[in-house]
C-alpha cells in the first residue's frame, strides 16, 4: 500500500473510533468520519468498502493495541508477581477508562449489530488468555494452589476491572480509591489462587 494510503487509512481508523464513541453507529456516518480524519469519502470507500467494514477495523485494532500495551507488563517468566499482574492490571483499566464512551456505545448497539460484538470479545479473549496463561506458569511452579480456580480468579478481575472502569464515574462511592483500586483488585486475585511465592531477597516467586 502506499505511504499516503497508509497514512489515510489510519486516520479514518482513528477517527471512526472517536466519531462512533460520540455519534453512535447511525449518526457515525461516512461523511463524518471521512470530515474527522480529513480525508476524502471517496478514499473511505476505497480502502474499507463500506462504513461496517471500517468501524470492525476500528474496533479490532483499538483492542489490539490496548492488548499489546498491556501485555508488555506480563513478562514470559513471572518475576515480580503482583506488581506485574498490577501493571497489567492498570493498563487494561486506563485504556477501558479512556474508551468508556466508545465502548458505552458498542454494548447499547450490539443487538442491532452483531458484528460489534465479535470484535469486543476478541479483545476480552486475549484479555482473559494472557493472564490465564500467566498463573498456570505460577502453578507450574508450585507458588499458587494446584487446584487454584483459574478461570474462576480471572474472570473476577476482568469482570471487576470493567466494572470499575465503566461505572465509577456513575456510582462514586461503589468502588475503592483509584489511587489503590486495581492493586486491591489485584491482591484479590492472588488471594484467590492461593499464592504463597518462595521468597527471595526482592520477594519475587523464584
Amino acid at each position: 500500500m502506499a505511504p499516503h494510503l497508509a497514512e489515510s487509512r489510519q486516520k479514518l481508523i482513528d477517527a471512526a473510533v472517536t466519531v462512533f464513541g460520540e455519534y453512535g453507529f447511525r449518526g457515525a456516518t461516512t461523511r463524518r468520519i471521512a470530515d474527522s480524519a480529513g480525508v476524502n469519502e471517496v478514499t473511505l470507500f476505497r480502502l474499507f468498502g463500506s462504513k461496517g467494514a471500517l468501524l470492525e477495523e476500528a474496533v479490532r485494532q483499538s483492542q489490539s493495541v490496548t492488548a499489546q500495551r498491556a501485555d508488555a507488563h506480563l513478562p514470559d517468566e513471572p518475576g515480580d508477581v503482583e506488581a506485574e499482574l498490577t501493571a497489567w492490571a492498570r493498563e487494561q483499566w486506563r485504556s477501558m477508562r479512556e474508551r468508556r464512551a466508545v465502548i458505552r456505545k458498542m454494548m447499547s448497539e450490539v443487538e442491532e449489530h452483531p458484528h460489534i460484538s465479535a470484535c469486543l470479545t476478541e479483545g476480552w479473549h486475549h484479555m482473559h488468555a494472557s493472564v490465564t496463561q500467566y498463573l498456570e506458569q505460577l502453578r507450574e511452579r508450585g507458588v499458587i494452589d494446584a487446584d487454584a480456580p483459574i478461570p474462576t480468579a480471572v474472570a473476577m478481575l476482568n469482570g471487576v476491572l470493567f466494572a470499575d472502569a465503566m461505572g465509577r464515574d456513575i456510582k462514586r462511592n461503589a468502588y475503592p480509591p483509584e489511587r489503590i483500586a486495581v492493586g486491591e483488585y489485584t491482591k484479590l486475585l492472588l488471594r484467590a489462587v492461593g499464592y504463597a511465592p518462595a521468597r527471595g531477597s526482592n520477594g519475587a516467586a523464584r
